[in-house]
């Protein structure tokens, strides 16, 4: 749990949730460029194009709520 996408490395699955009453408000599904058959991805996806479309989706999604 973290409010820092680039923390997280993003996993294979993200829940952002509300300020009380923490209600989970986005489920997504990460799938980036490298990744295998089992989810395992090297950290050199963080300088991809799709990665830092991600992180500017999340990262929106996370102060939008918390506002």
């Amino acid at each position: 749990m973290t409010h820092s996408v680039e923390e997280a490395f993003p996993p294979t699955r993200v829940l952002i949730m509300s300020a009380r009453p923490g209600l989970i408000i986005v489920y997504r599904e990460v799938v980036l460029p490298g990744d295998d058959e089992v989810g395992v991805r090297a950290i050199t996806v963080t300088a991809t194009p799709e990665f830092q479309a991600l992180e500017t989706e999340l990262t929106k999604a996370i102060h939008a709520a918390h506002v």
